[in-house]
């Protein structure tokens, strides 16, 4: 616990055993909504489901690192987890998502996906309605979060059809652009996750053979030589690598 760290944010009026509960209670969504999300992900089948796969992966790792972003500041406040899981997850500040009854039906997915979005903005709200003024580094925590939450719920809205999200997907899966400053495990590229894979048609330009080098070494296939770009491709795609 930073002791002058919760000292400073008593004497600015904030009930910090209150506080506590509440980022208590955000962390336990963020964690069971991770979990809820993966099994919809799984579940995003089909014509439909396969496009709604990708925005439902960014919003499940954002929604890890939230978690992994709020639990330092519940333990600087003089906080700390549950310690049994199953208490953990029953304190939960939202609804469990869980997968509809016909998990083909993606407008039912999209639903608890939308309302699992809406509850976490008026969660990050209230928080910050408390701490603004008050705790800056709770409400700028609070405030990044809310900024992915309320993403999350135009992308989901878009799908239902209810208007333009006026965005579109991550560079990177789960890159969390607010929350990631937050984040206290770094990657080689600085950000919550890696890039996103290369996709396949783009691996087939840079890995393929020049049509000219083919075709220059045809007059020695004649010959019985084994042409010398034969082995080229698998030596230029472990280098691209």
């Amino acid at each position: 616990m930073g002791k002058v760290a919760r000292e400073v944010v008593e004497k600015a009026g904030v009930n910090v055993d209150e506080l506590i509960k509440k980022l208590v209670r955000a962390a336990s969504a963020e964690f069971t909504t991770y979990y809820y999300y993966t099994i919809l992900r799984v579940n995003s089948i089909g014509f439909d489901g396969e496009g709604l796969k990708e925005i439902i992966e960014d919003a499940r790792i954002e929604d890890r690192n939230h978690f992994e972003a709020l639990t330092p500041r519940i333990y600087e406040l003089g906080g700390a987890l549950p310690r049994d899981i199953k208490d953990f997850a029953k304190d939960a500040a939202c609804p469990d998502a869980y997968l509809p009854k016909d998990p083909r039906n993606m407008q039912e997915m999209l639903k608890v996906l939308v309302e699992a979005e809406r509850c976490a903005i008026r969660v990050y709200t209230e928080i910050c309605a408390l701490t603004a003024g008050k705790d800056p580094r709770t409400y700028d925590l609070s405030l990044a979060i809310l900024h992915e939450e309320i993403e999350h719920e135009a992308w989901f809205s878009e799908y239902l059809g209810e208007g333009p999200s006026g965005h579109f997907r991550r560079g990177a899966p789960g890159e969390s652009p607010y929350t990631s400053r937050f984040l206290t495990v770094p990657t080689h590229s600085g950000s919550a996750t890696t890039r996103r894979p290369t996709r396949k048609a783009s691996m087939f330009i840079r890995t393929a053979t020049p049509f000219s080098a083919i075709a220059c070494s045809m007059a020695s296939a004649l010959t019985g030589m084994t042409p010398a770009w034969y082995a080229a491709p698998s030596r230029i795609m472990f280098a691209a690598m």
